[in-house]
């Protein structure tokens, strides 16, 4: 992970920001940090693009609160942002878990923190006016899936509470901009239930060579 503090000239430069379905297996909380990690999507990435000029900011396990502070020192050629599931998971507060339809107003105030249904505001459109220039391409990365390896039952709770409504915000702002693409990870052509597509630990992230493709999607989503 390269975060210089003027933008390299003549490479292709990335910035990603998000939670562990960006930074895993670079970052993780079973295995600490490996910037060198040849299975982490910045590393297919650099592959993909012939570059070094990659900042890779995103870490495992942050919330909207953290994920903010994940800050580029210049505006990259392309943008890679995403989050949420980690917000969802808290939800309802202890206090309102007995109360019917908490867990998805409390679902929905998290999403309104990275989009708002309007659009007008929240987490995704402060990092995009930071980092993004007139010829940024920002590609906004998450899953509207859970996997059905995850332990904890929240997970699928999220896809059904929120996901859905999730994928449609972010379709909708990629709507608005030739610039913004809204990359839904759970649609590329993977069996996604499969559990070697998933990681070997949790069950929950993709696997490594679902990160390669994933770098091939954006590559060929924007191409350079």
């Amino acid at each position: 992970s390269s975060c210089s503090w003027s933008k390299p000239e003549g490479v292709i430069s990335i910035g990603m920001i998000g939670d562990s379905l960006i930074s895993y297996p670079r970052c993780s909380r079973y295995s600490g940090c490996d910037y060198e990690k040849e299975t982490a999507l910045s590393h297919f990435l650099s592959e993909k693009y012939n570059t070094t000029a990659i900042c890779d900011k995103s870490n495992g396990g942050d919330t909207a609160d953290k994920i903010k502070y994940q800050s580029l020192s210049y505006k990259p050629d392309i943008l890679i942002i995403g989050g949420g599931f980690m917000d969802f998971l808290t939800c309802p507060s202890k206090e309102n878990r007995k109360i019917k339809g908490k867990t998805k107003e409390c679902m929905e105030e998290k999403l309104d923190q990275y989009l708002t249904k309007d659009l007008s505001s929240g987490l995704f459109v402060d990092l995009i006016n930071k980092y993004a220039n007139k010829d940024t391409q920002v590609i906004i990365m998450y899953s509207t899936w859970a996997s059905p390896f995850a332990k904890k039952k929240g997970w699928k709770t999220t896809e059904r509470l929120i996901l859905p409504e999730y994928g449609d915000r972010m379709t909708r702002l990629a709507e608005t901009s030739e610039n913004i693409h809204w990359f839904d990870v759970s649609k590329i052509d993977v069996d996604l239930y499969d559990r070697s597509n998933y990681d070997p630990i949790a069950g929950i992230h993709p696997s490594y060579k679902v990160y390669e493709w994933f770098a091939e999607y954006i590559y060929n989503l924007v191409p350079r």
